[in-house]
């Protein structure tokens, strides 16, 4: 009955429940939307035939450990919950919330979320089927990442996907505010680029456009040149974090205690091994990966060792053009939104004789050129510019590192980034 309700068969006002049997309701609901999104994956992996070897994440680029303790209970509760969000649409909409054994699970705005993964091109299929258990699974199968693995300073957790196209990261409140207040317009950004996107692919249906001959209207299907170089794939027209839901866990840490994460694709969940990771702000004050950080496995370098170690990736001229309309409107909605302190992730692929044919079919964004592919995303977008912000500006601009520090207003933050990606990461070469 509990289930007629959602579906608005039955009027709830006409039931006369004991206060025990209206809780076994609620929590048989639960189970049997559990149980019903368990169906919906089983059928999308029989759906989703895709060939492994296409579809793998390189070993290379693949991290992070099983999780222990409350680390495990949460991903297990997470992946639950993620089974209800990704559920049947009815349901979805009208339920933000559900019980798992581990604590109370909330999908935050889950109709904005479900046109954000639309724009991404996740349906609620894939989506259930990439972050969800499979049928008999009893233990997570996320990976589990600590902050100092991934070169983070703020003590965040994440977690991994079990292909690694997803992560999941803690929130701060502060995060979770400011992607809550930009996330209407966040989603409508994203909807206006897959609309973009789509014209583009009604004219050129079949492959990428050679710009070697303005007046052709030749297309070359890019498998058939694989050793084509200066290029772009993947969903190019916007290069945002695709945020693609936001939960929260309550009393998993104790009575009252919350915890917050956000899922979003990997930037480096790609077919090709990354032998050089950046993070690039558009700075040099400081902007050099330490000692400490250069001894890691996988180290993230910045602005100075990219000038240093890497040259712009060549484009033709109509591509390098579409990377940068993208890029230049993304940064547009920063600027107006007060976000600052954000970054363009590039990881380096370089290329060598013995590399394969694999096709990219995961969802990343690529730059091509003869010796290199880069994987190419913009991360850690929602620091706003606000009262501390300021200060900082003041102290390491008038104070120690002069007009180059990293921290600045938006507008002039914004500049600089598109500045430095323009006469140093990318280039055209017509």
């Amino acid at each position: 009955k509990a289930l007629e309700i959602v579906r608005g068969s039955v009027r709830p006002s006409k039931l006369r429940h004991s206060p025990k049997d209206e809780e076994a309701a609620r929590k048989n609901a639960a189970a049997r939307k559990i149980q019903h999104a368990l169906l919906i994956r089983k059928v999308a992996r029989k759906k989703m035939n895709i060939n492994a070897a296409l579809a793998k994440v390189d070993a290379g680029n693949k991290i992070g450990v099983p999780p222990e303790g409350w680390h495990r209970e949460f991903a297990l509760a997470l992946q639950q919950g993620i089974a209800f969000d990704g559920g049947p649409k009815e349901l979805m909409t009208k339920i933000s919330s559900v019980t798992t054994e581990f604590g109370e699970f909330s999908a935050v705005e889950p109709l904005l979320f479900q046109r954000m993964r639309s724009a991404c091109g996740f349906c609620r299929i894939r989506y259930a089927a990439v972050m969800c258990l499979q049928g008999g699974q009893r233990a997570p199968t996320l990976r589990l990442v600590s902050s100092s693995a991934a070169s983070g300073k703020s003590g965040a957790f994440f977690f991994l996907s079990p292909d690694q196209q997803c992560i999941v990261k803690s929130c701060t409140q502060e995060d979770w505010d400011t992607l809550l207040r930009i996330l209407p317009r966040y989603v409508e950004r994203f909807e206006k680029a897959r609309e973009t996107m789509g014209r583009r692919e009604s004219v050129f249906p079949t492959g990428t456009y050679d710009a070697s001959n303005d007046k052709s209207d030749r297309i070359t299907p890019t498998n058939s040149r694989p050793h084509t170089p200066k290029k772009t794939s993947g969903f190019m027209e916007t290069l945002l974090p695709r945020y693609l839901g936001l939960y929260e866990l309550r009393n998993i840490l104790g009575d009252n205690s919350r915890v917050k994460v956000v899922v979003m694709l990997n930037v480096f969940g790609g077919a090709k091994k990354i032998h050089n990771k950046y993070d690039l702000k558009g700075s040099t004050a400081g902007r050099q990966a330490s000692k400490k950080e250069l001894a890691k496995t996988s180290p993230v370098l910045k602005d100075l060792d990219w000038l240093k170690r890497e040259r712009a990736i060549a484009l033709d001229e109509t591509e390098h053009k579409r990377m940068l309309t993208a890029l230049e409107e993304d940064v547009r909605c920063l600027q107006r939104w007060n976000l600052m302190d954000y970054s363009l992730l590039v990881g380096i692929h370089e290329r060598a004789p013995s590399d394969n044919a694999k096709t990219e079919v995961m969802p990343v964004v690529l730059l091509e050129d003869r010796e290199r592919i880069a994987y190419i995303g913009i991360v850690d977008i929602l620091t706003l510019y606000k009262m501390r912000k300021r200060a900082e500006t003041f102290v390491s601009s008038h104070l120690r590192c002069g007009r180059d520090a990293s921290c600045q207003h938006p507008q002039y933050y914004a500049s600089r980034f598109l500045s430095f990606v323009n006469e140093h990461v990318v280039n055209s070469s017509e």
